[in-house]
């Protein structure tokens, strides 16, 4: 938030910026400095989105360790399938790494430079799912009070699991 204001005294810019405006600016603003300031602003979004992005990314542990059989298989098939645009189905019971498979594949694949969104569809309410999934547009339903993209949408060039 960019704040305008006709009564720019000190006291009402520092309260404005504690209380997480990006910048203050007296009446008559100057263009250049708004300009600048818009600027500045939505650089500092993008750099705080990719920052969040690259976090989790990093923060994660993806190594598929082992070198049994059934891992060598695992390996191979991603292998093969990672770089090509087919939809995989991962299956298994809890705790076998379904997970871990989905992480390699997008980190071997084309698509590694873009997210991968994560998507735990079981704990979304029937009811939300499809604004989840494919976002919606303000007013679309009570309490859509802004335009939302969906999972598809930010998974965009990337992956979504």
């Amino acid at each position: 938030m960019v704040m305008i204001s006709g009564h720019g005294d000190l006291d009402t810019a520092v309260n404005t910026m504690r209380l997480g405006a990006f910048d203050y600016i007296s009446k008559p603003p100057d263009l250049n400095r708004l300009l600048n300031t818009v600027r500045n602003a939505l650089d500092r979004k993008e750099l705080v989105v990719e920052n969040k992005r690259l976090k989790k990314k990093v923060s994660k542990n993806n190594q598929m360790i082992g070198e049994s059989a059934p891992i060598q298989h695992i390996k191979n098939i991603i292998e093969k399938v990672a770089d090509t645009d087919a939809r995989v189905l991962i299956t298994g019971p809890n705790g076998t790494g379904k997970e871990l498979v989905a992480h390699w594949l997008h980190e071997k694949s084309s698509r590694a430079k873009a997210p991968m969104i994560e998507v735990n569809c079981a704990a979304i309410p029937a009811e939300l799912i499809e604004s989840e999934l494919f976002g919606h547009v303000k007013g679309s339903f009570t309490g859509a009070n802004k335009d939302r993209a969906g999972k598809f949408e930010a998974a965009n060039g990337g992956t979504i699991f």
